[in-house]
């Protein structure tokens, strides 16, 4: 990743210089339903664009062993430890693209040769159900998967990520993994001080902070459950079509966290 505080300021460009200076290579962007009824799938959606007069180039370029680092993340995230088991979904475009056909290549082979044992599969996007798994991607497929993947929970106001510069499990290595968490969702300024931000992606984003960076498994999942409680009780925030603050939000999870640490039921 080259330096790009000076194409991008605010924001965006303090997160760029963060990864650079972090030199975290791997984004993990876990997806999920979290509560019945609020997704969209199975709505019609109708949308409409205007075209925009204008195009850009971009040359990628990429290396065997750049490819296998991230494959060997999801290789481990995906090792059986707990039903329902886990796969390794490709994404690519092979068809077309000469540097997706590398990375298809490069997928195929790392996976036979070391993880042979984790199933690797290739699949049309058209059974949502079935990406039970790790979708390794380039940074604009993934980017496209992650926003395109917020119609499952309903809102990407809800969804984590994480960003690895190691394989995030500790057993791999001799140190916990270096690397740092934050929502999906973008920092929102025109919306500072309103109170109606919405909190989850953050502290969902301290759950995998807790699991991958800390090893405390049980706080981590403890935190989700919490997270799952409270919407199934129906509370929403603003952007989901609710009328929940940004801190009654984050009180009713942190009094619902609170419940299930001392009752040691998670």
């Amino acid at each position: 990743m080259g330096r790009n505080e000076t194409w991008f300021g605010g924001p965006e460009g303090a997160a760029l210089r963060l990864r650079e200076v972090t030199q975290v290579y791997a984004n993990l962007r876990p997806c999920g339903y979290f509560a019945a009824g609020n997704s969209l799938l199975g709505e019609e959606l109708v949308c409409s664009w205007d075209e925009v007069p204008c195009f850009s180039r971009e040359l990628w370029s990429y290396k065997r062993s750049g490819i296998e680092r991230v494959i060997r993340i999801a290789a481990h995230l995906a090792i059986p430890k707990a039903s329902p088991k886990k796969t390794v979904i490709s994404s690519e475009k092979a068809n077309v693209l000469a540097g997706s056909r590398l990375r298809w290549k490069v997928v195929q082979e790392t996976m036979n040769r070391e993880f042979p044992d984790v199933e690797i599969v290739h699949q049309l996007g058209i059974r949502p159900t079935f990406f039970n798994g790790f979708i390794p991607a380039n940074n604009k497929s993934g980017e496209l998967l992650s926003d395109l993947a917020g119609v499952i929970p309903g809102t990407l106001g809800v969804l984590p990520s994480a960003c690895f510069a190691d394989i995030p499990i500790k057993q791999w290595g001799d140190k916990p993994v270096k690397g740092f968490y934050e929502p999906v969702h973008g920092s929102a300024p025109d919306i500072a001080g309103q109170g109606t931000a919405n909190p989850i992606g953050a502290i969902l984003s301290a759950a995998l902070m807790l699991r991958y960076s800390f090893e405390m498994e049980e706080e981590a999942t403890a935190i989700e459950k919490a997270v799952n409680l409270t919407l199934d009780a129906g509370l929403r925030t603003k952007v989901m079509k609710g009328t929940a603050s940004t801190t009654e939000t984050g009180d009713v999870i942190r009094k619902t966290l609170l419940e299930l640490l001392n009752a040691q039921v998670f």
